[in-house]
């Protein structure tokens, strides 16, 4: 499940300048990195990771949703 963590951070970085991310979307990514990416990663960690990038103001579906 590590590879959904990593899609949903890479899709929703794609094309956006990393300048114009606020420093709660800075700390939610960091968190995800060093939380929910790991060699154990399960669908529990898929779930916090869309509800970090969801409460930071980031849409963690916007790969399909654009």
């Amino acid at each position: 499940d590590w590879v959904s963590v990593v899609n949903f951070l890479q899709a929703m970085t794609n094309g956006v300048e990393f300048e114009s991310f606020t420093h709660e979307q800075c700390t939610a990514i960091r968190m995800i990195i060093q939380s929910h990416l790991r060699p154990d990663t399960d669908s529990t960690d898929v779930e916090a990771t869309i509800s970090l990038l969801d409460k930071s103001g980031l849409n963690p579906w916007r790969a399909i949703s654009e």
